[in-house]
């Protein structure tokens, strides 16, 4: 892929504006360019480097600067121009003589691959894949360090400028990979998740797994324009893992706006729940709520991955919270843990595992604590607390691990013990909203659960909960892990005696 430098020097953040939006309205927007720029001004913003300038320059550090691109704007031509010729002109010597298309001109697999080994043989021996602001070809190019998506990213993006059209970058809540074909239908790891997975590049993912890693086979998959939109939504404004930086923020707002505008964050759930987060901190006058946008997220992952993404719901959920509107965020938090529960857990899945530890051990004893609404004494929130544990004890039964640890068992006991025994008792005649499809839907009160099944007596009959009974029950392993344990240690203790 070709271009004509499309600037001079950008010297506000709305020349920034201005650029992006001309390159989402071309067909193939160019995706190098786009993340060298954004990269660009993110780490001239964020970099230990900058902040000390800055700090030195103004005599503090403030929680939120709003003079952050003083000394980042302009970006001269030269800036961006020299990484981007430098990374054409790697690419090309090192595909010169590469066999990438296929007869019918798709991508061949071994051309993904070797672009793959490319990205990573450039990076550096010392690069951490957990450091910030590593999203990005700029940091690919400066720095030689990339994170998970950066390395995805940069694949895709390097195999737009050899002409393979029918590369695409795959998204899920935790992954990203790569898709190419004529179908689209053929998939390639390039990146890793885990110890071993760097020995995967290239090769084939089994999308139906049932793995919530890769969505159970239900990944968003970009288009050109999807991409530009997972390239923003990648900004972190961030600079110390906690404060943020206001005009960095401010302009990943305007361009999220950018993107829904021109329907680009219609099917990127994820990037509708980022830009909801910031309207509910700095709404933008005339556009819809965070609660509006959060249900977009929503319907988007519903309409076009059958439901399969946990998070738009956890953090419309926690917004929620954050408003005070507890019995709507359990609800949310339910619809989470409904999604969840379809996903066998297991090692790869520890972020989902602490976003919904923090909700089970930290929100909800929070929100009981509160006294907000008298939730101690509405049986309908019981009950939906009661179905949410059942949810998330069916997500346990379905893997090879354990879920339900003595802190989560916790945060249901702390909770319980606020509740006295009649709202108790009347909690099991509540029907509770459950989302079936589109809309929801009032069920009876049921308990599904081998667990919760055998807590129900003690916690909607019985005058005084046993609290020591209920984080026995919880903390137990389920029979199919039990199973499983007994027989792996069997077979060590076979194994050992013959040796």
């Amino acid at each position: 892929m070709t271009t004509d430098f499309p600037f001079t020097a950008l010297k506000s953040s709305s020349d920034i504006f201005s650029f992006v939006d001309s390159e989402i309205r071309k067909l193939e927007p160019n995706l190098v360019l786009l993340s060298l720029v954004l990269g660009s001004v993110e780490d001239g913003v964020c970099s230990p480097a900058a902040r000390t300038a800055r700090k030195r320059d103004i005599g503090v550090e403030p929680m939120r600067d709003h003079h952050s691109f003083n000394g980042v704007l302009p970006i001269r031509r030269q800036s961006i121009e020299l990484p981007y010729r430098q990374f054409l002109f790697e690419l090309r010597t090192a595909t010169n003589g590469v066999e990438l298309r296929n007869d019918d001109g798709s991508a061949r697999r071994t051309a993904v691959k070797f672009v793959s080994d490319w990205v990573w043989k450039r990076l550096s021996k010392a690069f951490s894949k957990d450091k910030p602001h590593v999203q990005t070809i700029y940091s690919f190019m400066t720095g030689k360090h990339l994170d998970c998506f950066g390395l995805a990213l940069t694949v895709a993006a390097a195999c737009q400028e050899l002409g393979l059209s029918d590369v695409h970058l795959a998204l899920s809540e935790d992954h990203s990979w790569i898709t190419f074909g004529l179908e689209g239908t053929e998939t390639a790891e390039v990146t890793w998740h885990g110890k071993g997975n760097e020995q995967k590049r290239g090769q084939p993912i089994e999308l139906w797994s049932g793995s919530w890693l890769y969505l159970n086979g239900h990944p968003v998959i970009c288009n050109r324009h999807m991409e530009v939109a997972a390239i923003v939504n990648m900004i972190n404004p961030k600079y110390d893992g906690k404060r943020e930086d206001a005009d960095l923020g401010r302009l990943q707002q305007d361009l999220l706006w950018l993107l829904f505008d021109a329907k680009h964050l219609d099917k990127y759930p994820m990037g509708l729940a980022t830009l909801a987060e910031y309207e509910e901190f700095d709404s933008t006058e005339g556009r819809p709520s965070p609660d509006e946008i959060f249900d977009l997220a929503i319907r988007s992952s519903l309409c076009h991955y059958e439901n399969a993404l946990v998070y738009p719901h956890t953090l419309f959920g926690s917004y929620l919270y954050r408003s005070l509107k507890y019995k709507a965020a359990l609800q949310r938090w339910k619809d989470a843990a409904q999604v969840l529960k379809h996903y066998p857990y297991s090692k790869g899945d520890e972020e989902i595992f602490k976003e919904l530890r923090e909700i089970v051990t930290d929100f909800i004893p929070d929100m009981m604590a509160d006294g907000v609404d008298d939730l101690a004494t509405d049986p309908h929130f019981f009950a939906l607390l009661l179905t949410f544990y059942d949810e998330l004890c069916l997500w346990e039964t379905a893997g090879p691990m354990p879920i339900l640890h003595s802190d989560w068992a916790k945060g249901l006991v702390s909770a319980v013990k606020r509740f006295n025994g009649e709202t108790r008792k009347t909690s099991a005649t509540c029907p509770v909203q459950t989302l079936v499809g589109s809309s929801y839907t009032a069920e009876p009160f049921r308990l599904k659960s081998e667990k919760m099944q055998g807590l129900l007596h003690t916690l909607t009959v019985a005058d005084k909960v046993n609290l020591s009974a209920v984080r026995l029950q919880l903390t137990a392993l389920p029979r199919g892990i039990a199973a499983a344990t007994t027989e792996s240690q069997s077979r060590k203790r076979r194994h050992n005696s013959s040796v």
